[in-house]
């Protein structure tokens, strides 16, 4: 298993972390797959930042300071959260997603109190949905005919 340390994101990371948001099977898996203007990025990744109800978190290897998946989780209600992963794409096909997941939810939750976590995944995203599964996520129906939504609970883990 890979080790890694996880830090809060800087504005240093933004402009690798758009490359990664670039990258074409990311595209595919995301919302809006059209490539995203690195101005465009940059405001928003700024805004996440300095909004008191987000946590942005990077994961690095350990053994080489490479940045690995960042992280983000945005309150949506005093309860409730959404995480959204975005994996380098030199991680990919690794199996690290689920101990990413359960280590970003972790550190999250130190100073974003959750108790019901969301994650909204393309259906088509097999990998995505295993990994969020294996972190203790359960369906929780479709949000449209390409997004499903998976949900953990504090109460169960």
């Amino acid at each position: 298993m890979l080790h890694f340390t996880i830090r809060p994101v800087t504005e240093t990371d933004i402009e690798e972390l758009w490359v990664w948001r670039n990258d074409a099977l990311t595209r595919r898996m995301e919302r809006h797959d059209q490539p995203v203007p690195f101005n465009t990025y940059h405001a928003w990744m700024m805004t996440l930042l300095s909004d008191p109800g987000r946590r942005v978190l990077l994961a690095e290897n350990s053994l080489n300071g490479d940045p690995v998946a960042v992280g983000i989780f945005s309150r949506r209600t005093f309860a409730q959260a959404e995480i959204g992963l975005t994996l380098n794409p030199r991680y990919r096909g690794l199996r690290q997603s689920t101990h990413l997941i359960n280590s970003f939810t972790k550190l999250a939750r130190e100073t974003l109190p959750f108790d019901v976590l969301s994650a909204s995944i393309r259906s088509e995203n097999i990998r995505s949905r295993r990994a969020f599964s294996r972190a203790g996520f359960k369906d929780a129906g479709q949000e449209s005919h390409q997004i499903l939504r998976m949900e953990w609970s504090a109460v169960a883990h």
